[in-house]
């Protein structure tokens, strides 16, 4: 690096570099519930655009029925067909937790198609 090429910087994001080259971001891990807990809230808030919303559904209610579905299928995973290929998927409580994880941790484009097969894996 040439420190004295450079005439100003903005930093966009500060970064603890030994935390970012370990296996495992602890501090990222953190704040994972809460910001579960919000998706049910956001879920709520969202109305029939949330694909697990039903009308009348409090953020409690949404995570209730999550939790009921999760025990059930964590017992015996489901079969759902996808829209956009026409294929059986295999859905397991692990599969939702993953999606569910990876959703806390990043910010992720997700298509209709997967929203409505993990939805109906869901309902």
């Amino acid at each position: 690096m040439y420190p004295e090429h450079v005439g100003r910087v903005i930093l966009d994001g500060v970064v603890d570099a030994d935390h970012y080259v370990e296996p495992t971001w602890m501090d990222s891990l953190r704040d994972a519930d809460a910001i579960w807990d919000d998706f049910f809230v956001y879920c709520a808030q969202a109305g029939p655009a949330c694909h697990i919303f039903q009308i009348g559904d409090r953020p409690e209610d949404i995570k209730k029925k999550f939790d009921h579905v999760m025990a059930l299928i964590a017992e015996q995973p489901v079969i759902v067909v996808s829209e956009w290929s026409n294929t059986p998927i295999l859905v397991t409580a692990s599969d939702l937790k993953g999606i569910a994880f990876s959703r806390c941790m990043r910010k992720m484009r997700v298509t209709r198609p997967k929203l409505q097969t993990t939805a109906q894996a869901l309902l």
